[in-house]
């Protein structure tokens, strides 16, 4: 038995295209993290993915050039409301996230860090010895790796790095010249990295992986297990 991200019948808005009536695999939400899980999923030929995404296929300068990850590309970001906090007068506040293929990847200030070995050995105290910093680090080496600045860019802001702390991943890290900590980049493309062109623009070709972008889930009705 494989287990499915969402099982079943879906309501889908502007969806304007005939599709399977099954699939093994839908990943609702088409962001940092349902790419990668689509990726994996489709490595095997066998099994078919489908991926939902509310955003579109963002291709603005405002948030592939890092010059620019300061601004706020409104056109990629949607306005989500939080459930009333008790501790701060039952008050819902505003909370924004990436309505974009790529997700928060697509529109953060591409800071690239992990939390200190306490915060996620605070997790594995919880129960679960797997989510602490040993049990993680072999995911976090996997996903990402670093490329050194170019040599004059090291030289001119004195920048010091230490290439263990990456893997040999696909999500590409270095810093940029006027940044003091590493970022989701590509030295070569001098483009912003994300979890789309990571993990999804590679292998757009793949015959048992669809994307819906611009689509809506609105209802799922879930069956079996």
């Amino acid at each position: 038995m494989y287990a499915l991200i969402i099982l079943s019948l879906f309501v889908f808005l502007a969806l304007a295209i005939t599709l399977p009536q099954k699939y093994d695999y839908i990943v609702v939400g088409g962001g940092t993290t349902g790419l990668v899980v689509a990726n994996r999923l489709s490595e095997d030929p066998k099994r078919t993915v489908l991926v939902i995404e509310n955003g579109a296929l963002g291709n603005s300068t405002l948030s592939s050039i890092p010059g620019n990850s300061g601004g706020i590309n409104l056109a990629a970001m949607y306005d989500m409301h939080s459930a009333p906090v008790p501790n701060l007068g039952n008050q819902s506040f505003l909370v924004t996230v990436g309505n974009v293929v790529g997700g928060g990847s697509y529109v953060n200030g591409m800071q690239f860090d992990r939390g200190a070995d306490a915060d996620y050995d605070a997790w594995g105290e919880l129960g679960n010895g797997d989510w602490d910093w040993n049990g993680l680090k072999p995911y976090f080496m996997k996903s990402n790796h670093f490329d050194a600045p170019h040599e004059d860019t090291i030289k001119a802001f004195g920048m010091t790095y230490d290439t263990k702390a990456y893997g040999d991943g696909p999500l590409k890290v270095s810093i940029l010249g006027h940044y003091w900590s590493p970022n989701s980049v590509n030295k070569d493309t001098g483009m912003r990295s994300t979890s789309r062109t990571t993990y999804y623009d590679g292998i757009v070709s793949r015959k048992n992986l669809k994307l819906l972008p611009n689509t809506t889930v609105r209802n799922n009705q879930l069956s079996g297990s």
